[in-house]
C-alpha cells in the first residue's frame, strides 16, 4: 500500500512540474507607440509665515514645460535640454487678476542671478523635481513670475498654456493652512535593532498638528539638515510618504513621526538606524504644507509607484489635474520651522 501511495505522490509531483514548465511562455512586451505629450510641472505657493526668517527665498510661481519621449529613448544632458518648450504663452489667474509668466533659461542669466534662481527653485536638488534631475547643471528653462507676487491662502489659481494651436489648462486651490502646534517639534530615541546602541546620538523627529474633524485635509512636508539641500519627506518607509491625509492624526492622536528627508541615492541603512533620523546638534528646517485633494492624489500615486518597484511591481497611472497635457499644477499653503536637535 505504501509503495503504491509513494509512486502516486512521485507521479503527481513530476506531473505538476511538467505542467508548469510546459505552460511557461516567453513574454516579449510590445512596443507601444503613443502620441507625443507635453509634460507640465508647476507650482504656486502662499506663506503662513515669512520664509526670509528661515534663510529661505520665497519660491516664485513657476511652470516647467517639456515634451514627452519614448520609454526606450536615450536621455543624456543634450537630449534633456532639447525637451524644454521655449515658445509657450503662460498665464496664471486667480479669477480676477492675470499674471504672465516670463520664459527664463539659466544660460541667459549672469552668475549672480543664476545662483539666486537655482537656490530659489531648489534646482540643485533633484529630489524636489518630478523629473529627477539636478537642473543646476543643465540649461534649465521655465516660465517664472519674476515679480515674486505674493499669493493668497484660500484662493484658486488657474493655469493656461498656449503652444501653437494647443491649449493646456489646469487649476489648483491653496487650501487653508493648519500649521504645526507651537513648540511641538521634539525628538526622541528611535526604535532600533541590535546595532542601535552604536548610534546613541540619533534622534527621531515628532510633531503635533491640530487638525479639525469637520473636513479632510491633506499635507506634505520637506526637511533640511544643516546646510544640505531640502528634501521631500521619505518615501522609502513602507506606509509613509511625503504626502499624507489627516487619518494619520486620527489614528495617532495629534502626534506623528516625521522621518528626515533623504536624497534619492541615499543608502538605506537600517542596521545602523541612520536613514530618516537626525543627529544631536543638527540644525533643521521643516517645510510643512497643505495641498488640495487633486494635488495630493497626484503625489500619492507617484510615491506609491516609487514604493512598489521591483520584479513583481505594478504601475499606477497618476491622476493628472491638467487638460491637454500630463503632469501637475499644484498649490501649497506653507509654514516653516527652524531649530536645533537637542544635544541631551
Amino acid at each position: 500500500m505504501w509503495r503504491v501511495l509513494k509512486k502516486t505522490i512521485i507521479f503527481l509531483v513530476f506531473a505538476s512540474v511538467f505542467t508548469v514548465v510546459a505552460c511557461e511562455e516567453e513574454f516579449d512586451p510590445p512596443v507601444v507607440i503613443t502620441e507625443d505629450n507635453y509634460v507640465i510641472e508647476g507650482y504656486v505657493e502662499a506663506y503662513y509665515n515669512d520664509p526670509a526668517k528661515f534663510g529661505l527665498y520665497a519660491k516664485p510661481t513657476y511652470v516647467v514645460i517639456t515634451k514627452s519621449i519614448s520609454f526606450f529613448s536615450t536621455l543624456g544632458q543634450q537630449e534633456f535640454e532639447s525637451l524644454f518648450v521655449k515658445d509657450a504663452y503662460v498665464t496664471v489667474s486667480d479669477g480676477k487678476d492675470t499674471l504672465i509668466l516670463q520664459p527664463i533659461c539659466l544660460s541667459e542669466l549672469d552668475p549672480s542671478s543664476r545662483n539666486i534662481l537655482v537656490n530659489s527653485l531648489g534646482l540643485n536638488n533633484a529630489d524636489l523635481s518630478l523629473l529627477g534631475f539636478d537642473f543646476s547643471d543643465t540649461d534649465f528653462c521655465a516660465y517664472i513670475d519674476m515679480t515674486f507676487q505674493r499669493n493668497e491662502i484660500g484662493k484658486t489659481y488657474y493655469l493656461t498654456i498656449e503652444i501653437g494651436d494647443t491649449t493646456i489648462t489646469g487649476q489648483t486651490t491653496i487650501p487653508k493652512h493648519y500649521p504645526l502646534l507651537a513648540d511641538s517639534i521634539s525628538f526622541e530615541l528611535p526604535p532600533g535593532d541590535s546595532t542601535f546602541f552604536l548610534n546613541t546620538d540619533l534622534r527621531q523627529m515628532q510633531v503635533k498638528v491640530k487638525d479639525p474633524d469637520s473636513i479632510v485635509n491633506f499635507y506634505r512636508y520637506f526637511t533640511q539638515q544643516n546646510n544640505n539641500a531640502m528634501y521631500r519627506g521619505n518615501v522609502s518607509f513602507s506606509g509613509f510618504r511625503s504626502v499624507m491625509d489627516d487619518r494619520v492624526f486620527s489614528d495617532q492622536g495629534t502626534f506623528i513621526r516625521l522621518p528626515k528627508g533623504e536624497a534619492r541615492d541615499s543608502s538605506f541603512n537600517t542596521g545602523g538606524n541612520l536613514f530618516g533620523n537626525w543627529r544631536k546638534g543638527d540644525d533643521y528646517i521643516v517645510k510643512w504644507c497643505n495641498l488640495d485633494e487633486a494635488h495630493y492624489n497626484f503625489w500619492n500615486a507617484t510615491e506609491f509607484n516609487e514604493l512598489n518597484q521591483g520584479f513583481f511591481s505594478t504601475y499606477t497611472q497618476p491622476p493628472f489635474n491638467l487638460k491637454g497635457a500630463i503632469g501637475v499644477w499644484g498649490g501649497y499653503a506653507v509654514s516653516f520651522y527652524k531649530g536645533k536637535v537637542p544635544r541631551k
